[in-house]
């Protein structure tokens, strides 16, 4: 601030604006710390909802392998269970509630998650074997409209 006086004895405040200099390291300062914070706050998101994919990825997997490891008809250890070609398909409700095979009548609403149980390629089950090994294929949503669908394949193994 600078004081001036004028003719009558009065003193009056300049004001001083900011140079156009200062203005342009002001803002140059203003990048150097903002475009980072952006780019680890984009960072930060994006790994956060991968985390939550692959969480809820280990759930739903965890979910229809305890559903099928109840359901009543599957005897996995017996050799004569056949899942080769296409496989055997299960029907599974939106909350995993009821899960079925293809052959019984399941509610076409409740066909949300369909789940083909299938042997790995070049594996073979022999009765005097300790343990079967399978392929889950899951996709979902089944009962929509949407073209958009998701899959998840992951193995499981069955013991004596």
């Amino acid at each position: 601030m600078v004081l001036a006086t004028t003719g009558c004895g009065r003193t009056r405040k300049r004001r001083r604006a900011f140079s156009l200099l200062e203005v342009v390291v002001a803002l140059a300062m203003l990048a150097l710390i903002a475009i980072p914070a952006v780019g680890l706050a984009t960072m930060a998101v994006s790994g956060s909802k991968d985390q939550m994919t692959a969480g809820q990825a280990s759930e739903l997997k965890g979910r229809i392998d305890t559903a099928l490891r109840a359901h009543a008809s599957i005897d996995v250890m017996a050799d004569t269970y056949d899942v080769s070609g296409a496989g055997k398909v299960f029907w599974g409700s939106r909350d995993l509630m009821y899960i079925e095979a293809q052959d019984s009548e399941t509610e076409a609403n409740d066909k949300y998650y369909k789940v083909v149980l299938r042997e790995p390629e070049g594996y073979s089950y022999s009765d005097g074997d300790a343990c079967r090994v399978f392929v889950y294929e899951v996709t979902w949503p089944e009962n929509t409209q949407e073209t958009k669908r998701n899959q998840l394949f992951f193995p499981a193994v069955f013991r004596k």
